[in-house]
């Protein structure tokens, strides 16, 4: 893939149009055989999902704090993902995504908290 057509958020977490206007995706991936190593059965892959869970917990608690909006996503479109990346592997896989932007201002809710 070019660098001058990048495709859009959508296109890359499973044709979800509501995370296109967004800023930021953030894209956790595994290389699988770096957890294979100690965890010689079905163990590296459950291993490698609770991490992602705890990274992308993390993101959302830091992206807070700072006053961005995080959501999280598990609905990936593999084949894309990979080509994008270049992850040519079979041990290299997306596992998890996170939007970040800055989170919309709602009036009404802005006037009520101001009354």
């Amino acid at each position: 893939m070019s660098a001058n057509h990048l495709p859009k958020i959508s296109e890359l977490v499973g044709g979800q149009e509501w995370a296109d206007p967004m800023p930021c995706l953030v894209l956790l991936c595994a290389r699988l055989d770096r957890t294979m190593w100690k965890y010689e059965d079905a163990n590296a892959y459950r291993v490698v999902l609770i991490e992602a869970g705890h990274i992308g917990q993390n993101m959302m608690l830091a992206a807070t704090r700072h006053g961005l909006s995080a959501c999280p996503t598990a609905a990936l479109s593999h084949s894309a993902i990979k080509r994008l990346l270049g992850l040519d592997r079979l041990t290299d896989e997306p596992i998890y995504a996170l939007t970040l932007s800055i989170p919309e201002t709602n009036p009404r809710l802005a006037a009520r908290s101001i009354n």
